[in-house]
């Protein structure tokens, strides 16, 4: 973090769903709640459920969606809430699905949202491969 609260690092938000038994972290804090808790949450600003700093991060940034599907209602509710809108500015989108639809494709292009279609697999292990080939 900066001097001035400003977040200067690269910001990983996981929206919903369980982390234990992935990449080896163990969250013993896991919990299932009720759709009606979910549905309380997104009655909410996204002031009140983001902190601030996170909130401002995720207005500015660039994002890469893995694991992800726009036919999911929830993710679409969350991201219009953050954005305020289709999108922000100039950032740039982009999104990892396997099999998506026409539907799903449509939805992306409504968020200005890139689509590339691979296997989460694969994806990860071609950006593994890249990432080792770059210096320092």
């Amino acid at each position: 973090m900066a001097g001035d609260g400003r977040l200067r690092r690269t910001v990983i938000v996981w929206i919903n769903g369980a982390v234990d038994g992935l990449l080896d972290l163990h969250c013993e804090d896991n919990y299932v709640i009720t759709e009606d808790h979910y549905i309380n949450y997104m009655n909410g600003s996204a002031e009140e459920v983001v902190p601030g700093q996170i909130l401002m991060k995720l207005r500015k940034s660039n994002y890469l969606f893995l694991g992800y599907t726009i036919a999911d209602w929830r993710l679409r509710v969350f991201l219009k809430r953050i954005w305020k809108g289709p999108g922000l500015g100039r950032a740039q989108y982009w999104a990892i699905e396997h099999q998506a639809d026409a539907l799903e494709e449509d939805l992306w292009r409504q968020l200005n949202v890139r689509l590339y279609r691979s296997s989460l697999a694969d994806y990860l292990q071609g950006l593994h491969q890249f990432l080792k080939g770059q210096p320092g």
